[in-house]
């Protein structure tokens, strides 16, 4: 179960969009000559208690059942963005800390996955519901290019626009919760944040004069520079 403490409510929306990981990832890096990187800010947007499963005994003994769940990261906005940047890669060991307590995300929640069954006994004449831990993350991602002894931002095409892609990503947790009252109902609390550092480069290049390389693999991404506003 997780460390990280909050009321029995189906959703918590933080108060205060934590900002939980900050940092710039090489999507490549050829050595002594250029690279490119994505510069990573993420957010948590909120954490949901999802509802897998609702068992219902109306038998006047008690009854086991089973049931699979998996722990994994799913990206449902920005994949290529993600994949570009191996994202997943950086959740891996951050913590989402709420109150006094820390959920520290592990492997087998963002860079790989695991199914686990779990066993629960609903007593006669009663009710059990299954809720999994999700968290759901935003991450604003733009580019710079190293080239030419120096970093560039990468900007729109003809202009100084900086490009900029959005990644939504959700954690599926090891943690889960029964109850045997239906969750609903959202609250709000106050996360602990990061404080933001800045991660632009000091100059941002024109789309077209970026190195060929850059160029096609932002193109790739979906990135050809025609952000204007």
């Amino acid at each position: 179960m997780s460390t990280t403490t909050l009321s029995s409510k189906l959703v918590t929306y933080p108060s205060n969009t934590p900002l939980v990981y900050e940092g710039r990832r090489y999507i490549y890096c050829d050595s002594g000559d250029q690279g490119l990187l994505a510069c990573c800010t993420t957010h948590l947007d909120k954490v949901e208690n999802a509802q897998l499963m609702h068992w219902k005994n109306t038998s006047e003994a008690s009854v086991e059942y089973t049931k699979s769940y998996t722990s994994q990261l799913i990206v449902t906005t920005g994949k290529e963005f993600s994949a570009g940047a191996s994202l997943s890669a950086a959740f891996q060991g951050i913590g989402v800390t709420v109150d006094a307590s820390t959920k520290t995300f592990s492997s087998k929640e963002t860079t790989s996955s695991e199914t686990k069954e779990i066993k629960i006994d609903v007593p006669a004449n009663s009710e059990i519901w299954f809720y999994q831990r999700k968290y759901v993350l935003s991450t604003d991602m733009t580019f710079i290019n190293d080239a030419w002894g120096s970093l560039w931002n990468a900007g729109s095409e003809g202009g100084y626009h900086i490009q900029h892609g959005k990644v939504v990503s959700e954690i599926w947790a090891e943690d889960y919760i029964t109850t045997s009252t239906k969750l609903e109902g959202s609250q709000n609390k106050s996360f602990t944040s990061l404080t933001a550092a800045g991660l632009l480069a000091d100059s941002t290049r024109q789309f077209g004069n970026l190195t060929e390389k850059a160029r096609k693999t932002l193109k790739g991404m979906g990135i050809d520079g025609s952000q204007k506003d």
